[in-house]
C-alpha cells in the first residue's frame, strides 16, 4: 500500500494475489492510494477503516449491485466498479453502479 499525500484512495476487493499486485502497482503509479481486502468481510472491515474514495471489486455487475445497495443502506455515496469476466474468467471490462 502506497500512501500518497492528497491521493485519492482506491478499496480494492481481489482474491488473486497476481491480479491484486497488477492493479495496486498500477494504480499506486497513476498517483492512487491503494487498500486491499481479499474477502467481502475485509472489505467492510477496511471500509470501515480507510474512508475510501472509491470501491473497485472483482465482480460483474451482480457483485456491484450487491455492494451499491450495502453501500446505500450506509447512506454512503461512493462510486463502485465491478471487474467484468468474459467465458474463460479473462477481465474484459469494467462496469460502475451507474450502468445497474
Amino acid at each position: 500500500m502506497m500512501e500518497t499525500e492528497n491521493a485519492k484512495k482506491i478499496l480494492l476487493v481481489e482474491d488473486d494475489k497476481g491480479i491484486s499486485e497488477f492493479l495496486i502497482c498500477e494504480l499506486n503509479h497513476e498517483g492512487f492510494t491503494t487498500v486491499l481486502a481479499e474477502t467481502g468481510r475485509q472489505a467492510l472491515e477496511k471500509f470501515e477503516s480507510e474512508n475510501p474514495d472509491l470501491i473497485l471489486l472483482d465482480g460483474g455487475k451482480g457483485h456491484v449491485s450487491a455492494v451499491r445497495m450495502l453501500m446505500d443502506t450506509l447512506g454512503e455515496e461512493i462510486p463502485v466498479f465491478g471487474l467484468v469476466k468474459d467465458g474463460a474468467h479473462r477481465t474484459n471490462g469494467v462496469t460502475d453502479s451507474e450502468q445497474i
